[in-house]
């Protein structure tokens, strides 16, 4: 590699950096400043290269770090940056209850790669990396287009958010490659001293101000730790809007916040679809909370500061929260508990104090941010020429990552990340025109015809999924629709991704229509009448969703096998016919349970074209669309062919 001559004062500022300069600093002498091809931070965090962190440590030390993975506990290890030797560092896994424990399951580890956290000062407390205390390195193992969590935080940025910077670095270990990891900042004491302008306030994960508690600050503080603080910002911010009335929370936001900040911040939340964010209330039984944020609190001018965090599940079209009320509607329903994916209760947002505050201002202020933030941050043709650049510098990297998810299933999903842009932006517009948002479900007490439906709604309520490489694709059917005005299209092209005889059939897609209010029970009624049409003769599945259900697996669900064609057909089906599917070998479930807990119906398309084997022919695949109208569900007088 060709090293970089340094001048006498980018070596002052790169020896500052590494924390081996200045006062109260000593020489570390494990770090040979000149001979780093890193320089400052800005390469750290470049898009220029990607790095490689080299950690060496006893195998058994490494063996009971996994083992104990969940316990988040540290370990040392020496670290090379590009062979070059940094020091001995603190590493654990990390993701707590979120990513890490959804990775382990009866002890066994169930991912491919776990996310990683180094802390420099771990067993050397004046060692840094560049003035860098930690820095985080997040698996992508829910995001295979490696892609989602640096756009996300890059439109933040670019909305003029403070946000972490971010970069992609390959990880190994005692030789071994583990893979390419995205490397995200630490929010902590560095993060804010570069944003604030050493400021020296108060940061805080996940607390959110409702609480009058000081201690609940206490523990949620993450600076200037060493002795108690009295909270005053958070809890004069807290007090004030527990005490508000409807006509004085907007003034409230005024005196402890920049307003504009947070209409732009929740511009690039709604825009990006952030399903695990501020907006989103999910209950446990005895209490609803958000998640996923930080807060700095401005010592000088006892300003607040919202800062985003683990935006992994970014650009997503489906919003599992659309049967919450909007943040910017009043408080209704407070005592709801609708369902996000049919499963988890979570809370409308508009019952909390700062979220009514948001609403108050954001009635006049939230559509003339988002139009700011879309012409700003949120340019589709900006942000395809951003992924098609990283593009370029992953495409190597993933083809010999012994842990990622291949190229020909990281190039599907970067096709469908590109797309997903102009569909999250048509909805951002459709919201600055005050288009309906209006959630879509299906309504047992009538017939659902889509007619009144829009294609944000539809975007954003209905699911569609499907193996890595296959494609899918969903809307409105206005032209010659089933019946009326529109029904609901659903296309695909299945592809195969088969690499072993024992998963030969893993060529499918889904759609998922929800049922009201995220669940209902159909023990009352019979059956379902519904219109349907396909491109050509096909089989469809269609599976009854209930929370009953164990797991995500196909064979554990009753559905009908149905054979549809170009012409448009009426199909009534009885819930007496339910069964498995007939490869299932499960015991199935007592079907009062499952029909007692439905959530949703789902549509499957079967593939046409495969082999015997089970295998596409070479280079073959199957695209089609199914057409979806006039769905009802009939009481028993009804019920029949």
């Amino acid at each position: 590699m060709r090293r970089r001559r340094l001048q006498p004062a980018r070596l002052a500022a790169l020896l500052l950096l590494l924390g081996t300069a200045g006062a109260g600093q000593r020489s570390d002498p494990t770090i040979a400043a000149p001979r780093v091809p890193i320089v400052d931070q800005f390469d750290v965090f470049s898009d220029r290269a990607i790095r490689t962190y080299s950690l060496e440590l006893p195998e058994g030390r490494w063996r009971k770090l996994r083992e104990q993975a969940l316990a988040e506990r540290w370990a040392a290890a020496t670290l090379h940056v590009d062979g070059v030797r940094v020091g001995v560092v603190g590493v654990r896994f990390k993701g707590a209850t979120g990513t890490l424990a959804a990775c382990f399951q009866d002890g066994k580890e169930l991912c491919a790669k776990l996310s990683m956290k180094l802390r420099f000062d771990r067993y050397a407390p004046e060692r840094r990396f560049f003035g860098l205390q930690r820095l985080n390195f997040h698996s992508m193992e829910r995001d295979p287009s490696w892609m989602r969590e640096r756009l996300a935080y890059r439109v933040f940025e670019d909305a003029g958010i403070v946000a972490p910077r971010t970069a992609w670095a390959r990880i190994e270990v005692n030789g071994r490659d583990l893979g390419v990891y995205t490397v995200v900042e630490a929010i902590d004491a560095r993060f804010t001293d570069r944003r604030f302008h050493f400021d020296d306030g108060l940061l805080y994960k996940e607390a959110w101000p409702g609480s009058l508690d000081p201690a609940y600050y206490e523990r949620r503080l993450r600076t200037n730790r060493s002795e108690p603080h009295e909270h005053a910002t958070m809890l004069g911010f807290a007090r004030e809007l527990s005490q508000a009335g409807s006509d004085g929370r907007a003034a409230v936001l005024e005196r402890w916040t920049d307003p504009d900040q947070l209409m732009r911040y929740m511009a690039v939340d709604r825009l990006i679809g952030n399903w695990d964010g501020i907006t989103a209330w999910y209950c446990d039984p005895g209490t609803c909370t958000n998640h996923n944020f930080y807060w700095y609190a401005e010592k000088e001018r006892q300003r607040l500061w919202l800062i985003p965090w683990d935006l992994d599940n970014s650009f997503l079209l489906f919003d599992p929260l659309f049967l919450a009320r909007d943040w910017l509607d009043p408080p209704k329903g407070c005592d709801e508990r609708p369902l996000a994916w049919g499963l988890y209760p979570i809370r409308n947002p508009t019952c909390d104090p700062l979220a009514a505050a948001l609403a108050a201002v954001g009635r006049e202020r939230f559509r003339p941010a988002l139009r700011e933030v879309m012409e700003r941050a949120f340019d589709p043709e900006r942000l395809r020429a951003q992924i098609l650049a990283w593009r370029a510098l992953l495409a190597p990297q993933v083809a010999r990552d012994p842990r990622g998810p291949g190229p020909k299933v990281w190039d599907a999903e970067n096709q469908v990340l590109i797309a997903s842009l102009r569909k999250l932006h048509a909805r951002g517009e459709a919201l600055v025109v005050g288009e309906p948002n209006e959630p879509l479900a299906l309504d047992i007490e009538r017939r659902n015809d889509f007619e009144a439906a829009s294609q944000a709604s539809v975007w954003r309520s209905v699911e569609i999924r499907s193996n890595r490489r296959s494609r899918v694709a969903h809307g409105l059917g206005l032209r010659r629709a089933l019946a009326g005005r529109a029904d609901l299209s659903f296309d695909f092209e299945l592809r195969d991704e088969s690499r072993t005889p024992a998963d030969r059939f893993l060529q499918w897609a889904s759609l998922t229509l929800p049922l009201a209010g995220g669940a209902a029970d159909l023990r009352r009624t019979e059956g379902l009448r519904l219109l349907l049409r396909a491109d050509a003769p096909r089989e469809l599945r269609i599976d009854v969703e209930s929370r009953r259900y164990p797991s995500d697996a196909a064979e554990q669900r009753y559905g009908w096998d149905l054979n549809v064609g170009v012409a448009p057909r009426r199909l009534t089906l009885a819930f007496g016919d339910l069964s498995l599917p007939a490869w299932s070998e499960v015991e199935p479930l007592p079907l009062e349970e499952v029909l007692a807990n439905a959530t949703a119906l789902s549509f499957h398309p079967q593939p046409r074209g495969r082999l015997p084997s089970g295998f596409f022919p070479p280079g073959g695949s199957d695209s089609g669309v199914i057409r979806i109208d006039d769905v009802e569900f009939l009481p028993a007088a009804r019920a029949g062919p």
